[in-house]
């Protein structure tokens, strides 16, 4: 889960730093027809960059409708092949800045002035249960509106679903206030339970519970299997053992090998010399 935040968080970072190139190099962001080529740039490279990430639901990038029309931006989704296209946009000026369901996504990052991740919501604009990264969009300190992703929450929550979890185990999201996202819990069981929780780069909660007898086994079955993890590491560490003395053995059998034909070849090397220098003795001593 953590891996997939952190690649939309780049991602969206990506798009958004490519934007602020493009404004940059622009004489008149205010010009439509300059705005509409910057708008075609990044929506090519946010179709690329959404194909590469699962679970992306949607990538989009709308302007400020007090500077442009209400409608200005682009909003590409995944069809039934996961293929994305161009949605129809939402008007941001028919709904309340406070309506989250259609468009909190934008007014959100807009007053926070940075980055940030959205708990999860049902977009009613798609029909979605998401998550949203979005990142305001500021140019010469005017609003000039927001780039983002949003991720499917069915996806993620599948991904949990296919996680190992212990045999009667469960697993539940939780949004930075506590409460309860997802979860895959079966209440009919009655029993001890341990749970463990951990806090995750967007702000909420993965925990997972799971029986204490699951966990901890009895003394009998532990003791077992502590004797046996016991066991294993000996053969193992006997078997090293016995392969270190077989090759170091190997290596002194050769050393010893070595130094025994050297011996033998000084010793016949000696003999020749001292037989050469009792010829060259008797012969002088003859002459």
């Amino acid at each position: 889960l953590n891996g997939h935040f952190r690649n939309t968080e780049q991602t969206v970072h990506i798009l958004y730093d490519y934007t602020m190139n493009k404004l940059e190099k622009t004489d008149s962001i205010y010009n439509p027809s300059q705005a509409d080529s910057v708008l075609k740039d990044v929506r090519i490279m946010s179709f690329g960059a959404a194909s590469n990430l699962e679970a992306s639901a949607a990538v989009y990038l709308r302007l400020n409708p007090d500077i442009f029309s209400p409608t200005t931006g682009f909003f590409l989704t995944p069809d039934t092949k996961g293929f994305f296209r161009d949605t129809k946009l939402t008007d941001l000026n028919a709904y309340d800045p406070t309506d989250i369901s259609h468009v909190g996504w934008y007014y959100l990052p807009k007053a926070s002035r940075k980055p940030m991740w959205m708990m999860p919501y049902y977009n009613k604009n798609i029909g979605v249960s998401m998550i949203s990264y979005v990142i305001p969009i500021y140019h010469d300190d005017t609003f000039m509106g927001i780039i983002g992703m949003d991720l499917d929450l069915d996806q993620l929550e599948a991904m949990i679903n296919d996680s190992n979890l212990p045999a009667n185990g469960y697993a539940y999201l939780s949004d930075q206030d506590g409460n309860m996202i997802y979860d895959t819990i079966d209440r009919s069981q009655d029993s001890d339970w341990m749970t463990y929780s951990q806090a995750l780069t967007n702000g909420m909660t993965l925990s997972v519970t799971s029986p204490v007898d699951e966990i901890n086994p009895s003394s009998p079955e532990l003791f077992r299997d502590i004797i046996l993890a016991v066991l294993a590491v000996m053969i193992d560490t006997v078997g090293l053992a016995a392969l270190l003395a077989v090759r170091l053995n190997n290596t002194l059998s050769a050393t010893l090998s070595e130094s025994q034909q050297s011996q033998q070849l000084a010793y016949e090397a000696a003999n020749k010399a001292n037989s050469a220098k009792s010829e060259f003795l008797s012969r002088m001593s003859h002459d």
